[in-house]
């Protein structure tokens, strides 16, 4: 029978025709990083996989060729297992001990692991620390084992148990489930890294609560204690233990552009720099805000995302947030410089180019949830019903409808948490060549008009010819160029 509503299971008759991929090199490795998926995503590539699987058209391999979906090692994202802790009210975690010691090298890569010691050479009949795929197999052990907990998420030896009903019974059922898969395969956790049924655990270089997110207090501590760095490594020490905390902060793209700038200079790591004002000044500003950390929000899915964004004239800012019970909760900000190119976008556009920026970087939040858009422009409240002006509104019009906003319009002064992000002196440019031009005798229903519209006074031209007559410097450089 030919005519069938779907494939039969199992693979296709074998034929004389079959398709072949010719490679240069079959030795070197075809793979493209897996890229951050949203939650409908990922739904959707399950469903597809099981039933590939089903039908017996595909099977589990550990290839070094790899496209994004089915990269040979996918590595669970930090990101996503926050986000699938939301709504959690009970916390479980632990730790495998010496979890690379748990794990035998295959019988032919044991010579590969050859050592020399005091008292002759030696090979590992375990994993080694330290070598180069140790971590993606570390990951594919524990992974296929809480394939099938919902409540359970690994991270390389570190396993982590939640569940959002307030029973305790539900969680010590979950519970259960994964230390019996433990005992099943031999695998031994610390005792002393363990915490069971709690509020709050350590997770992912923070702890993650009930509450949301919070900033581990061993790291304030350090930041605090850092004293001023006088060469380029310490300065480089703090920058990449502050950068991997810069979620928390709102401004910190904006204070440490004049610190980096001391790391582009081509001197010795350990010769001695020196901070000028401005830049002690960011510095102790940073310290100050990294030592007084807000709680990040876990983004409630099922809620809508709030974006307020805000752009001045050398930098774009904004925060995603969700209003839980008519309290605003953040749940990560942003902040960067604009490029040289960029200065020069009108208003309208450095507006827009904030949004776009936004909603990129929260691209798994706002794809399947449409964001509700504040900004302080109220021209881009009616964005979707003005003409195109040229190929780039045109691109992004083209990005804005894929997400499917919703624009509400926040005046400044009630935008008190993007626009400082966009304005800090931190991220102004160094040259200054034109004072500020203000609009202050408008009122908002006529700023768009006055934005798009500017009518020029007719005897301006004769004014300024007027004016350089009696200008001194005007006229030196009149007689040095007929000279």
């Amino acid at each position: 029978m030919c005519v069938r509503p779907e494939l039969p299971e199992g693979l296709p008759e074998k034929r004389d025709i079959e398709h072949r991929i010719d490679v240069k090199d079959a030795n070197i490795a075809m793979y493209r990083q897996q890229w951050r998926q949203s939650s409908e995503q990922q739904r959707e590539i399950v469903r597809w996989v099981e039933d590939m699987m089903k039908k017996k058209l595909i099977q589990p391999c550990i290839s070094p060729h790899a496209a994004p979906t089915f990269c040979g090692i996918p590595m669970t994202r930090m990101e996503d297992i926050l986000d699938a802790m939301s709504g959690a009210y009970m916390f479980s975690t632990m730790d495998l001990m010496s979890a690379y010691y748990q794990v035998r090298m295959r019988e032919e890569a044991i010579k590969f692991t050859a050592f020399q010691a005091p008292n002759g050479l030696w090979e590992y009949l375990v994993l080694p620390m330290g070598v180069c795929n140790a971590p993606a197999t570390m990951h594919r052990l524990t992974s296929k084992l809480f394939r099938g907990l919902e409540n359970t998420k690994s991270f390389y030896d570190d396993i982590y148990i939640f569940k959002k009903s307030r029973n305790i019974e539900y969680h010590l059922e979950a519970l259960r489930k994964t230390l019996d898969i433990l005992r099943d395969n031999k695998l031994y956790v610390k005792p002393a890294k363990c915490v069971f049924c709690a509020e709050e655990i350590p997770c992912l270089g923070d702890f993650v609560g009930r509450n949301g997110v919070r900033m581990d207090p061993d790291k304030v501590q350090t930041i605090k204690d850092w004293p001023v760095p006088r060469t380029q490594k310490e300065l480089h020490s703090f920058i990449g233990l502050t950068g991997y905390v810069q979620r928390f902060c709102p401004e910190y793209a904006s204070l440490t552009p004049t610190m980096f700038a001391l790391l582009k200079e081509k001197v010795k790591r350990n010769t001695k720099i020196h901070f000028n004002d401005e830049q002690l000044e960011n510095f102790k500003e940073l310290e100050r805000r990294m030592c007084n950390p807000p709680v990040l929000h876990l983004p409630d899915f099922s809620q809508p995302m709030h974006l307020r964004t805000d752009a001045s004239k050398f930098a774009v800012g904004g925060v995603l947030f969700q209003v839980v019970d008519g309290v605003e909760r953040p749940i990560e900000y942003i902040s960067r410089k604009m490029k040289s190119a960029e200065l020069k976008y009108p208003v309208q556009q450095q507006e827009l180019l904030a949004i776009i920026h936004a909603l990129a970087t929260f691209r798994i939040y706002c794809l399947d949830n449409p964001p509700i858009v504040e900004t302080n422009h109220k021209i881009l409240v009616g964005l979707f019903t003005q003409q195109m002006a040229n190929r780039r509104h045109a691109r992004w019009y083209d990005i804005l409808a894929e997400y499917q906003p919703t624009f509400s319009y926040l005046p400044r002064v009630k935008n008190g948490i993007a626009d400082p992000l966009s304005r800090s002196p931190g991220l102004q440019p160094e040259t200054k060549f034109f004072h500020d031009l203000s609009v202050t005798s408008f009122d908002d229903a006529s700023l768009s008009l006055a934005i798009n519209e500017v009518t020029t006074d007719t005897k301006l031209v004769t004014n300024i010819k007027k004016a350089y007559v009696k200008d001194r410097d005007a006229q030196a450089i009149f007689a040095a160029i007929k000279r």
